[in-house]
């Protein structure tokens, strides 16, 4: 896996076929090898830039951003990925927020401007997505990434992961992660470091 770095993202244990639940090695284990030939040159890299409670990247950390990047973003609040991708829109960058949170108090707490925001909820209201509809969830990806060099914020995938199978969201973080890579954008994804 030349090229890519990871963080340590919770992986809660599943059963097997038996019924037996796994062992967090195994199933780390078992996850690599069915994913081994899905691995590819596109890049993750994890800002870690400060701690996880620094609530403002400084004026130098933005350049760290590149594009056809996908930033795992260790935090406890989404801060942080919140004023990354308030700068990119300030320098002129199309955005699109996919969020767990409320979007009308995201947009009271942050400068988004006219970002579209999608909310993850099982509340069926207008620009929301149920957590278990990843395909819903993936063409709304795909239709965004249609437009060159825009950046996408997904905060919200400890959600998504309680909702479907880890294997599952990772399968569709990784389709991302290759539409962001060959459409010169960016791919934030907030991670709650515990």
């Amino acid at each position: 896996m030349t090229g890519v770095q990871t963080c340590a993202l919770p992986i809660c244990k599943t059963k097997n076929i038996k019924g037996a639940a796994l062992p967090i090695k195994a199933e780390e284990e078992m996850v690599e090898e069915e994913l081994e030939d899905e691995v590819d040159d596109a890049e993750v890299a994890v800002i870690a830039v400060g701690s996880p409670s620094t609530s403002e990247p400084k004026k130098e950390d933005s350049e760290i951003l590149k594009e056809s990047y996908t930033y795992l973003i260790p935090e406890d609040r989404g801060q942080r990925s919140y004023d990354y991708l308030s700068r990119e829109i300030e320098n002129g960058r199309k955005a699109f927020c996919v969020t767990r949170s409320f979007p009308k108090k995201i947009k009271a707490k942050f400068d988004l401007g006219d970002t579209p925001i999608l909310w993850l909820s099982n509340v069926g209201k207008e620009n929301s997505i149920r957590p278990k509809d990843l395909e819903k969830l993936s063409l709304s990806f795909e239709q965004f990434l249609a437009e060159e060099g825009v950046i996408i914020l997904l905060d919200g995938i400890e959600y998504l992961i309680t909702n479907n199978k880890f294997i599952t969201v990772l399968r569709l973080i990784q389709s991302l992660r290759d539409q962001v890579a060959i459409n010169r954008s960016i791919l934030l994804i907030s991670v709650n470091s515990s």
